[in-house]
């Protein structure tokens, strides 16, 4: 059977294949934004601009409080982050020099280095979730009785996106020694829809 600590790296890809798309669903909102911002003909009317920004905001909520999930069944950058904190000592010495923090201890030293590391990493990730927490399970995926709940900003979803990134970076250097961010371009020229009419004017009767 495949101990906890062997399946960190197939975890950490998938974790940051997770987040990498969430991070395209973030360059692609702020290039479109950047489009409806540009051109003062197409703001208005805006419910095609409300409907891009809603779901938007709903998928990267949804998708960034998964990564939030303790339950020992799931796969979450949380969940990660609490294994190599429990088995610290299995994490490789010559990644965790990577660190410029690191590299004048000793041997001995390093482990409870890492531990205060990770613990601020979790408790960075856990207070920080909270809002977003909250958001997803009383107003997404149930309807709260308690009234209504007010949507994050988008820009705190990308930035708590951001922090994630980080996270998920210092990881890759402890069990990977490089650095891999989920930071990824698109390849295709995505805006190219725009370029064109999305309705063919009508024929003259």
């Amino acid at each position: 059977m495949i101990s906890e600590v062997e399946r960190w790296p197939a975890y950490l890809n998938g974790i940051r294949n997770e987040l990498q798309l969430l991070y395209k669903g973030k360059t692609i909102y702020e290039g479109i934004a950047g489009i409806v911002q540009s051109n003062k003909t197409i703001q208005k009317p805006s419910y095609f601009h409300r409907w891009v920004i809603n779901n938007h905001g709903i998928a990267l909520a949804m998708g960034l409080r998964r990564h939030s999930d303790e339950d020992n069944r799931s796969r979450s950058l949380l969940n990660l982050l609490k294994s190599m904190r429990c088995n610290v000592r299995h994490i490789p010495l010559e990644n965790a020099r990577e660190f410029i923090a690191f590299k004048t201890l000793r041997d001995n030293q390093i482990p409870g280095e890492l531990e205060r590391m990770l613990d601020a990493d979790i408790l960075k990730l856990r207070d920080a979730m909270k809002p977003i927490r909250k958001f997803v399970n009383k107003r997404i995926a149930h309807t709260s009785v308690e009234g209504k709940w007010s949507s994050p900003e988008i820009k705190t979803l990308h930035q708590m996106l951001n922090d994630m990134d980080k996270i998920v970076c210092r990881c890759s250097i402890l069990l990977e020694g490089s650095e891999n961010s989920i930071e990824v371009s698109i390849q295709d020229d995505w805006q190219s829809i725009f370029k064109r009419p999305w309705i063919e004017p009508e024929a003259d009767c």
